[in-house]
């Protein structure tokens, strides 16, 4: 095929036949940087732990997105097993599964804070996911109500081969119970140590872009007060 046959396809005809990539004198200085340039403090958005983490998961999704810098991927599934291939860049030709979308990049700084808690993140996750207030119960007034049961009656014994009938009344406690309140507050005490822990993470140099923690945390133990 011809050049000038190649830039009809190209929709290009008569156009210069260097590749695009060249530049446009030869010795010409290219200058790149993958560094994008810091934003000042200042004009960043001051944001709670809360919404921060609202925001990461309900609005971004970022559990759901593609993994962090796997930018547009496409599993091509030509072949089974070992030969299955994976193109970067997007759009090969035939068939292929997008593996996702792309979360911003603070979306992805707080995914990693929370992971890195272990068993506690998906704590953290559920309630982020509800609203950016929400947090586990700990019961500031426990309420318990009695229920009245049935009456029966006991023997007491006076003396040997003696004995009179004493009745008696069962009562049901329901409600916030001792042992149940104890179990929440343990849940929202775990839940409130890892939210401030990847409060601090968050706040470190480096780990935010876009916004900005305020000093805004959850009390550990706020029934104390």
């Amino acid at each position: 095929m011809t050049s000038k046959q190649m830039d009809k396809y190209r929709g290009r005809e008569g156009a210069d036949t260097r590749p695009l990539h060249m530049c446009a004198r030869p010795h010409a200085k290219v200058y790149t940087s993958s560094l994008t340039p810091p934003i000042p403090e200042s004009s960043l958005k001051a944001v709670t732990i809360g919404w921060l983490l609202h925001w990461a998961f309900a609005r971004e999704k970022v559990h759901l997105a593609r993994p962090e810098g796997m930018a547009g991927a496409l599993w091509n599934p030509s072949r089974s097993g070992s030969d299955s291939t994976l193109t970067i860049g997007g759009g090969g030709m035939g068939g292929g599964s997008n593996l996702g979308f792309a979360a911003p990049a603070d979306a992805y700084a707080v995914h990693r804070a929370v992971k890195a808690q272990g068993g506690v993140a998906k704590v953290i996750q559920t309630y982020a996911m509800m609203g950016v207030d929400a947090r586990p119960d700990w019961t500031p007034h426990p309420v318990i109500t009695v229920e009245r049961g049935k009456t029966g009656y006991a023997h007491e014994i006076i003396r040997p081969g003696k004995y009179r009938l004493c009745p008696f009344r069962l009562f049901r406690y329901r409600g916030d119970l001792p042992e149940i309140v104890d179990q929440r507050r343990r849940v929202y005490s775990d839940w409130a140590e890892t939210v401030r822990a990847v409060h601090e993470m968050l706040r470190a140099p480096g780990q935010l872009s876009a916004h900005r923690l305020v000093a805004d945390v959850p009390p550990v133990a706020p029934w104390t007060g």
